[in-house]
């Protein structure tokens, strides 16, 4: 249970301070968790210390991202010339420098902590987010990092490993999707794959691959007003497919699918955007040879949730974390913020 206190008060904190969060164990029973406030990272240490302290004195760091272990902790530091990628090991409070990069959009760990893949933005003018970014590969991360550009490759969609040493991506031209690529790191040129024809939309999509590599899961969105989402095997055989609903924002916080960490589940943020706005998780489940799907809508508050601003699995799989930001009930002139949790698959709210 002391595991699950911890990540509440994590997702809490992140809530407030408006960022991602993660939550890390250390040596014996103390938990860690990290949290961004006025660009800096900080860190509160449970049962060693009970108030936060900032994790470095410099400024500008962000997007930080945890090993699978969460021994490694992947952090931006913004500098005059772009940024660095540095990496903090077990909350050292010096940083090791990895490589200068322009921009990171997105930063990913493979599943068993060795590379990391980053995708980097070009110079752009304020107000006009790029429609291009490079992939860049940090492969050995823990020994020699060796960053590797993937060459004449470009694209704005979040990529995903399938195993330590196979990196998927969606390349991109404009904005739109052209080609699934393969890339290995003993190969020198990618392998080029169609894109999925079923409900697949593409401006407005995110992929995600489950832990052990052999599902795929997209979530699709379109302008015309549904929203949907689909698993598939490798080789790319629809499993499950579920479309409708009303119209998402791409800009949503939690756009990619977040996998169970056996890779038996999958969790998709389905929150309608409208002046009626909702917050929903659309959980499917494996189920011998297919994927069942059931809507979480949590109620709290005496009225509907409003919006995500967490999602989270329990190591064992067995329940989800959600963060939430509610109606206000009458009377009150702000939105609320809420951390609950669920059983999965019943959605039962047990916290």
């Amino acid at each position: 249970m002391g595991r699950w206190v911890w990540l509440l008060l994590g997702m809490a904190i992140g809530t407030l301070e408006g960022t991602g969060q993660r939550t890390l164990k250390e040596k014996g029973p103390y938990y860690a968790l990290v949290f961004v406030r006025g660009g800096e990272l900080w860190t509160v240490e449970v049962g060693a210390r009970s108030s936060p302290r900032r994790l470095t004195f410099l400024g500008g760091l962000s997007r930080p991202s945890f090993s699978p272990d969460g021994s490694l902790l992947l952090a931006e530091r913004r500098t005059s010339l772009g940024s660095d990628l540095v990496l903090f090991e077990r909350f050292r409070s010096s940083p090791r420098f990895l490589t200068s990069v322009r921009r990171v959009a997105y930063a990913h760990w493979s599943p068993g902590g060795k590379h990391v893949v980053c995708l980097t933005w070009p110079p752009w003018e304020e107000g006009s987010p790029p429609l291009r970014c490079s992939v860049l590969w940090v492969r050995d991360v823990n020994n020699r990092p060796t960053p590797k550009r993937i060459p004449a490759l470009t694209t704005n969609w979040p990529v995903t490993f399938s195993s330590d040493e196979v990196l998927w991506v969606v390349e991109t031209k404009d904005g739109i999707a052209q080609r699934l690529l393969r890339v290995s790191g003993s190969e020198e040129r990618p392998t080029s794959y169609g894109l999925p024809e079923v409900g697949f939309d593409r401006k407005r999509s995110w992929v995600a691959f489950a832990p052990k590599g052999q599902f795929l899961a997209y979530l699709s969105t379109s302008p015309e007003g549904w929203s949907g989402h689909i698993v598939l095997d490798r080789a790319l055989r629809v499993w499950e497919e579920w479309k409708g609903g009303q119209e998402r924002d791409s800009t949503s916080p939690f756009p990619l699918p977040l996998w169970q960490p056996e890779g038996e589940a999958v969790l998709f943020d389905h929150t309608n955007l409208t002046s009626e706005a909702q917050a929903g998780v659309w959980l499917s489940r494996r189920q011998g040879n297919r994927f069942s799907s059931r809507r979480v809508m949590p109620g709290f508050l005496g009225g509907e949730p409003l919006r995500l601003t967490g999602m989270a699995w329990s190591p064992d799989g067995l329940r989800i974390a959600l963060g939430i930001v509610g109606k206000p009930a009458p009377g009150w002139g702000s939105s609320r913020e809420r951390v609950i949790v669920l059983e999965a698959p019943s959605g039962k709210v047990v916290a």
